[in-house]
């Protein structure tokens, strides 16, 4: 994806969710009682879109709509660049609870927050390319509940909505995945269980992940010795995430056939590695793989 929106595994909406708690829950004579200032009337039937269209300059609403208009910006940049299509992580998690895994927040909370981020940003404006939703394994969009999945398309008004299914977050909502066959059958389930939903999937992001035995052993608790610097402790944090999300590529043919069920209209290499050759050969592996498909030979 060119531009991917809500990167850092999606910590504007939890930005966005903050807000919603502390400026409109705790403002609930003004803005979630009988009568609504006038300057809020602007807005949708939604209570955090009539906030949204307020002319308060409390500090916390100066905030979301910075936070909004980044994510515009980002938009016009991708218009910009011809990008075919943009890429939204429906998710939310702290450092604390990549660690924990005791959630703040469920997968309908994180969802709803996100379908008013995305309806607010995109507007009534007719963009020119696709707006794929994609699957984490932290709370919000997981590809693992149909009903889920309904719940954030049926939300956004967004005519070119689709999904972007990645291959290895989907691998990690399961710790019980051993290898990769495992992970290509788990991901076939998942379609399956999906039905009709599953023809939303445009593109995917083609990697693989098998950390169960990381996650169990490695969460749970914070960690001694976490630094109390947030960017020393996000630098901490981001390489145990790289532990969890591994960005491995395929070597076992049996997603081939998936990949055919799927019949994305975009694949990406999403691999991780420490350098540019290192890289490369990850890519070669994972297209070498793909050169022994039918349909999705490259």
């Amino acid at each position: 994806s060119l531009v991917p929106l809500g990167a850092n595994y999606n910590d504007s909406v939890a930005e966005y969710i903050h807000l919603r708690k502390t400026s409109f829950l705790k403002n609930q004579t003004a803005f979630l009682g009988g009568v609504l200032p006038e300057c809020c009337k602007k807005g949708g039937r939604d209570t955090v879109t009539k906030v949204a269209f307020c002319d308060d300059d409390s500090a916390v609403l100066r905030e979301l709509r910075l936070l909004l208009e980044q994510y515009r910006a980002d938009l016009r940049r991708a218009v910009n660049l011809g990008a075919r299509y943009v890429v939204f992580h429906v998710s939310d998690v702290s450092l604390e609870e990549g660690y924990t895994y005791r959630w703040l927040h469920t997968n309908q909370e994180v969802i709803d927050a996100a379908v008013e981020v995305v309806n607010l940003i995109l507007g009534e404006e007719r963009w020119p390319f696709e707006f794929l939703v994609e699957n984490q394994w932290w709370p919000g969009f997981t590809f693992t509940e149909p009903e889920e999945t309904a719940r954030l398309l049926e939300g956004i008004r967004f005519a070119g909505k689709g999904i972007l299914l990645d291959t290895g977050h989907l691998m990690n909502a399961c710790t019980e995945l051993k290898t990769e066959a495992e992970g290509a059958d788990y991901i076939r389930r998942m379609l399956n269980r999906h039905g009709s939903l599953a023809k939303w999937v445009r593109g995917v992001h083609l990697h693989q992940s098998l950390s169960g035995a990381y996650v169990k052993a490695h969460t749970g608790s914070l960690p001694a010795g976490l630094p109390e610097d947030y960017m020393e402790r996000f630098g901490v944090s981001y390489q145990h995430i790289l532990q969890i999300d591994q960005h491995r590529p395929w070597t076992d043919p049996a997603i081939l056939s998936v990949l055919e069920q799927i019949e994305p209209r975009y694949l990406t290499h999403e691999l991780s590695s420490r350098g540019r050759m290192a890289r490369a050969e990850a890519v070669s592996v994972q297209t070498r793989l793909l050169q022994q498909g039918g349909r999705m030979r490259v």
